[in-house]
């Protein structure tokens, strides 16, 4: 495994953690929606559908919040998982950056961090950054 620069290890980081968040928050959404309960196949039933992305993080940012910072094991799990895949050392030190992230994010930060590039290192391996943030949040949310 490689070991890469710490800015690469940052941005991976908070890819992550912003991707994580907002899988919660969209299967957090689907699991309340009445239609999504009943796998119905008429719009009219799935609520979900109307759900802007505004509103989606007005009504759930807080919270995938709450679950990240009750689950951060689950999440550090993942995040390792997503390392090995990427074939990059994630030491225990960062766990801490990662700790705080977390309690200081806020719905405005974790906008800016989905919404940002991938950095070079996830460059052809956004699948696997989604994957993996897929993974972690329907773990998250089945504990």
């Amino acid at each position: 495994m490689d070991v890469v620069d710490t800015y690469n290890i940052m941005e991976l980081l908070d890819h992550f953690l912003a991707c994580v968040m907002f899988r919660v928050m969209y299967n957090k959404r689907n699991q309340e929606c009445e239609g999504c309960k009943v796998d119905s196949p008429s719009q009219i039933r799935h609520q979900c559908v109307m759900m802007t992305e505004d509103m989606l993080f007005d009504e759930y940012f807080d919270t995938a919040r709450l679950i990240l910072k009750a689950s951060l094991d689950t999440v550090w799990e993942g995040l390792f998982a997503l390392a090995k895949q990427l074939k990059v050392v994630v030491q225990g030190h960062w766990r801490k950056y990662y700790e705080d992230m977390v309690d200081m994010m806020d719905e405005c930060e974790s906008r800016k961090l989905l919404n940002r590039a991938l950095p070079g290192l996830l460059k052809g391996n956004e699948q696997s950054v989604y994957d993996t943030a897929e993974a972690t949040s329907l773990k998250l949310l089945s504990s």
